[in-house]
């Protein structure tokens, strides 16, 4: 055996022993990467790596292989970045899909049976149907803890569509997510006030509360600050989501969320002005109208849970990028 045959000898031999060692090396990519991009990478490699055998010998091949491993623990290490961040963006889409639908559910149910009492006691004022069906320290304490059902539904819907929101839609959902934390705190003092005082009463429409500090209308006057920033929050990022279709289907809902406030606020306005020296069929008339506008945000918050389930051109779902393959060093 001469020593061309020897040296040919030893490259194919360091060529398998290299290929055999680098596709052991793939483990280090995530399993979704490996199934993906493995068997494409590793025939790169392999004809690279034959290649710079064939030119500058084992030393040649030596030299492909430090760079080609040296790109493959970097690429690796991004991918296991990138796939963490996937994962952990896809937990908090998946949590604010649930809150959404759950919070608005509970909303619908509460203001649901709030007007089947109101409607029971305008037929018939003894009507105990209302503190038999919705005890006054559950119901007193339900807007602070929807709210925080909201706040996380609102951070679910800003990892849906963080690709593409832009400085508008970021301006956005952080006055919604900043407005919705200032009115859960303010409904949180009314119902600190209203739960102390909730043995009271005698239906939930018939209450009466000692508040000489003035804590109730404080708790009001900041819930209605919180809705006002949620309201701008809400339209801003309702006009990039229509720009951008973040999500599969109803786009429109988050501008309709940001609006739904103006309906509450119109009907406490109207409310205010028609309860002045009213009768109790008439007091009873404007529960109901308030809390017909309390159902419609309830069910706008449901559609935007199952609109989040689906995936538009804010999925999160986005395949890996193989990285380039590393070209023989010739020279």
């Amino acid at each position: 055996m001469n020593a061309t045959q020897t040296n040919g000898s030893r490259s194919s031999w360091a060529l398998r022993f290299s290929v055999a060692l680098y596709g052991r090396l793939l483990v280090m990519y995530p399993r979704s990467f490996r199934r993906e991009y493995g068997t494409q990478m590793l025939q790169v490699f392999r004809d690279c790596s034959r290649e710079a055998a064939r030119t500058r010998g084992p030393v040649g091949l030596c030299r492909y292989w430090l760079v080609a491993t040296s790109d493959l623990i970097v690429s690796a290490l991004a991918e296991h970045r990138q796939e963490e961040m996937h994962m952990t963006r896809s937990r908090w889409i998946s949590l604010g899909s649930l809150s959404a639908a759950l919070g608005g559910g509970i909303a619908v149910l509460f203001a649901t049976i709030q007007i089947l009492m109101s409607i029971a006691q305008l037929l018939d004022e003894q009507s105990g149907i209302g503190l038999a069906l919705f005890p006054a320290h559950l119901a007193f304490w339900a807007a602070p803890a929807l709210w925080v059902l909201y706040i996380l539904a609102l951070v679910g819907l800003q990892a849906h569509g963080a690709d593409q929101m832009r400085i508008l839609g970021w301006v956005g959902i952080t006055f919604a997510i900043l407005g919705g934390v200032i009115a859960g705190l303010g409904n949180g003092v009314t119902s600190t006030v209203l739960y102390s005082q909730a043995n009271s009463c005698v239906s939930l429409l018939d209450c009466n509360f000692y508040d000489p500090g003035g804590y109730m209308m404080m708790g009001y006057m900041v819930g209605l600050l919180g809705s006002a920033l949620f309201a701008i929050g809400m339209v801003l990022y309702g006009i990039v989501a229509l720009r951008r279709r973040f999500l599969a289907w109803g786009n429109w809902i988050p501008l309709v969320l940001g609006l739904t406030p103006l309906l509450l606020i119109a009907a406490s306005v109207i409310a205010a002005i028609a309860s002045g020296g009213t009768d109790y069929a008439g007091s009873q008339k404007i529960a109901i109208v308030l809390d017909t506008a309390a159902l419609v945000p309830a069910i706008f918050w449901v559609l935007l849970g199952l609109a989040m389930r689906g995936n538009g051109h804010g999925q999160v779902v986005m395949p890996p990028t193989s990285p380039a393959p590393v070209e023989p060093i010739v020279s």
